[in-house]
């Protein structure tokens, strides 16, 4: 059985990711994830919560780096 203690996590970081992406609907969220993860498949429902996750945190970081980035060029125009 998987542990039940994981839901809390996976949903926090969802809501993390929806938040930088808030026009998404839930099953656009959830597909783009799952394809983010691993562009060879198409199967949502293969994708481990930990993937999902770690997908999250991935993405969350590139668009910090990118904002930051458009944060440094606006400075210097």
């Amino acid at each position: 059985m998987r542990d039940p203690k994981r839901i809390p996590l996976v949903l926090q970081e969802v809501e993390r990711i929806w938040q930088a992406h808030p026009d998404w609907r839930l099953g656009q969220l959830i597909c783009n994830l799952s394809a983010w993860a691993d562009p060879t498949q198409n199967i949502v429902w293969d994708v481990e919560n930990e993937v999902l996750v770690a997908e999250v945190q991935r993405h969350l970081e590139q668009l910090g780096e990118s904002a930051a980035a458009n944060g440094a060029l606006a400075a210097q125009e």
